[in-house]
């Protein structure tokens, strides 16, 4: 047997989810027949308007240019595509936007779960995604959650409105404390910052983690509750729109969402089994995050080895082989049987198949395959019937007949090596033994693991392991030779096999059973001096081979810490001059970039203007809608500066609901015109709220003699000045320039 010893570090098992090999397309626009009902539905209704929670991606976000983007925005696409609707998004306080839906203001719903609530406002469509849900905790798990009983007396967080997940909890709620939250973000941060324990969420989730930058923060523990349908939910005083959103939707193709899935969903939850682990370089983890799932196919070979049941179900010890290195590997396998080895081989070439699981490793290099060292290796035995002799030498029996199994690899080395050997060639173990038996061959060629699982499969006696053949069956994994991460990979997850790993295998395939008639004896002498050879080859060879994998993962551990340093450093660089909230500079950020064009002004006379805004009675919309509505305001306000400035401009938030904008090579005519701009684009956009949000601004440009301070203080009595008059205005260090001229405001801003 060919045990390999556990050389892994670090523990971490991914959970992903079950998917087929895709190589997916669009069809052709407009391509389902509407009905005459459908195409007028069409006709007097040209734009759907789906409303959306702020924090709802990958289902539905803006991007940094302000688009909709997202799974459910490119399912759409396609939908529009089919059926000749245009299907636009509003994205808002989930709460808000259910309200908004049920008293038809919006035409429905996206990315909503399936409740029997909802079927008083809504039709829902056929689900477009299935998700499973999982309890989510801080990393470390410091609340010690290991399964669903250990929730009892701890604090979950939940989103406000979403009943998904409200209705996982519920069955397991008692003594649980519940906190709900606006957003899926502030869920998330309650989590991090340990205001609460754990939460239940999809996958989807950590999208939206990785993106706010709390992906590294949080871990999933366990799955929990059965997985459930998403769908859309359609005004119900409508029935032909979810008609033909239904009939959108059945045109797309298993494949078509596939690769939608695979594009949004790249953030897989890490559940951690501490008994098992292999070390991925970082390359290697962003592959299979990238990746999502890994093609794996097979062909029938015999057993205990290989079978494919029913033309699909993986069988044997390969079977066993394929859980075991899904685990280790940590992404979803998808099995793709082939009826041949050359049809296996032809599949992992053209792409469709990423590794064959299991196929014999060739004694030289094969042309664009990489093969793992075996995990399985047997060597080759002779069977022969109760009454004869141990064969000590093989080679002085050739005048014998052997049967052997047609098509086998051991036939083209046993004829190289005994050009004279009398071969009878048979379908299967049982015809070979059966042919045994009869007296009509002397021996049978096979591995002492084929034959004993035949012996105790069909219950045979009078048969007995007579002697060895120095060949060896070797079987591994080969993936393709140019995608060295999944070869190495692989390469690393056989590796990590245990011996106990193998020994459990080996018992649940190769326990024989012996009966009457077998020389047991023999059997453990071949046995046990096949055993005693290999382990002194087999301890030789590690004691060589540790020294040098050890000095390699250390190396690969160096270069990962020295990785992982460099990351936190530019992290904490990052954390030292940024607003947590906002993402964008904080005011030490904004105190050194004022100091440095003031200096710039005082050195070359270059003319620099700033402008310090603050949103309208911000405190009205924290009191009326709370903090979380408060703090989704100033992202989105901060996301619409951010948008409409220029790349030399410096922003950030300068405390509160106020936030300074610094403008290089600009004077104050310009930077009132800018700030004009901006009003304009915040009081004009939809926050999602009954209260209008707009933004008083003061603008200033630097003069002579003056510091920074004295600067700041122009731009704050300008801001002032702007909010005594009414506020939604801009107002200037000089009384008399209130408002740009429409010239002014059509004109185009240095850059």
């Amino acid at each position: 047997m060919g045990y390999v010893k556990n050389f892994g570090i670090m523990t971490v098992v991914g959970f992903s989810f079950y998917f087929l090999p895709v190589q997916a397309q669009y069809p052709p626009s407009n391509t389902l027949a509407l009905t005459s009902e459908e195409k007028a539905f069409v006709d007097a209704h040209p734009e759907v308007v789906l409303g959306g929670g702020v924090s709802f991606a990958p289902f539905v976000m803006q991007n940094e240019f302000g688009e909709i983007v997202g799974f459910d925005k490119d399912i759409t696409d396609l939908i529009q595509e089919k059926t000749g609707l245009t299907i636009r998004f509003k994205l808002g306080i989930w709460k808000i936007i259910q309200k908004k839906a049920r008293v038809k203001e919006l035409d429905g719903l996206t990315a909503a779960g399936l409740s029997e609530d909802k079927k008083q406002y809504f039709n829902a469509t056929t689900p477009y995604i299935t998700l499973t849900s999982f309890i989510i905790v801080k990393k470390g798990n410091p609340a010690k959650i290991y399964s669903l009983n250990d929730l009892g007396g701890k604090r979950a967080a939940l989103q406000e409105e979403n009943q998904i997940f409200d209705s996982i909890l519920r069955p397991y709620a008692e003594n649980i404390k519940v906190f709900h939250f606006d957003t899926l973000t502030d869920v998330l941060r309650s989590i991090v910052s340990n205001e609460t324990d754990f939460t239940i969420l999809d996958e989807s989730a950590f999208y939206l983690a990785f993106t706010i930058g709390l992906g590294q923060f949080i871990e999933a523990v366990i799955p929990v509750g059965p997985p459930f349908d998403v769908a859309f939910q359609l005004r119900n005083d409508r029935p032909e729109l979810v008609s033909i959103f239904n009939k959108g939707l059945r045109g797309i193709s298993e494949e078509e969402k596939l690769r939608l899935r695979k594009k949004w969903m790249l953030s897989r939850p890490i559940i951690k089994d501490q008994d098992r682990n292999i070390l991925l370089t970082p390359e290697e983890a962003a592959y299979l995050d990238q990746k999502g799932f890994i093609n794996v196919c097979a062909a029938p070979y015999y057993m205990p080895y290989l079978d494919i049941a029913d033309s699909r179900r993986l069988n044997g010890m390969a079977k066993e082989y394929y859980d075991l290195l899904q685990k280790r590997i940590g992404v979803q396998f998808v099995f793709l049987p082939a009826t041949s080895s050359a049809e296996a081989l032809k599949m992992l070439q053209n792409g469709e198949s990423d590794v064959i699981l299991m196929t014999e490793i060739p004694a030289g290099s094969v042309e664009n395959l990489k093969f793992t060292t075996p995990y399985l290796n047997f060597h080759y035995v002779i069977a022969t019937t109760g009454d004869k002799l141990f064969i000590n030498d093989f080679a002085n029996q050739l005048d014998k007949s052997y049967a052997v199994i047609k098509g086998s690899s051991v036939v083209p080395k046993l004829i190289r090596n005994y050009p004279v050997i009398n071969l009878v060639k048979v379908d299967t173990i049982s015809e070979g033994l059966t042919k045994l038996k009869d007296g009509e061959v002397f021996g049978y060629i096979d591995t002492y693991a084929a034959i004993g699982h035949a012996i105790q499969k069909e219950f045979i006696s009078g048969v007995k392991i007579a002697g060895q053949i120095p060949m060896v069956l070797e079987l591994g994994a080969a993936t393709r030779r140019n995608d060295s991460n999944l070869a190495s990979i692989f390469q690393k997850a056989v590796e990590s096999l245990t011996e106990d790993d193998q020994r459990k295998i080996y018992n649940n395939w190769i326990a024989v059973k012996y009966e009457k008639g077998i020389d047991y004896g023999l059997v453990w002498k071949v046995l046990l001096g096949a055993s005693l050879f290999s382990g002194i080859i087999l301890i030789w060879n590690r004691q060589l081979y540790a020294a040098k994998r050890e000095t390699h993962e250390a190396i690969a551990e160096l270069s990962i810490a020295q990785a992982q340093l460099k990351k936190k450093n530019e992290e904490l660089k990052h954390l030292a001059i940024t607003d947590r909230l906002t993402g964008l500079f904080n005011r030490m950020k904004l105190d050194q970039s004022l100091k440095m064009e003031t200096k710039r002004f005082e050195r070359y006379g270059r003319p620099v203007s700033i402008i310090l805004m603050d949103i309208d009675y911000f405190k009205k919309i924290n009191d009326t809608y709370g903090h979380q509505a408060g703090d989704e305001v100033l992202k989105t306000v901060s996301a619409i500066l951010t948008d409409n400035l220029r790349q030399i401009d410096v922003i950030g938030r300068w405390g509160g609901e106020e936030f300074l904008i610094i403008c290089p090579e600009t004077d104050l005519e310009c930077a009132c015109g800018i700030a004009e701009k901006l009003r304009k684009t915040v009081e004009s956009h939809d926050f999602g709220l009954d209260i209008a949000v707009t933004c008083s601004f003061g603008a200033a440009a630097i003069a002579s003699n003056e510091n920074d301070s004295d600067f700041i203080q122009k731009a704050d009595d300008a801001l002032y000045m702007a909010k005594e008059n009414g506020r939604n205005r801009v107002e200037s260090a000089r009384a008399e320039i209130r408002a740009p001229s429409k010239d002014l405001l059509s004109r185009k801003f240095p850059v």
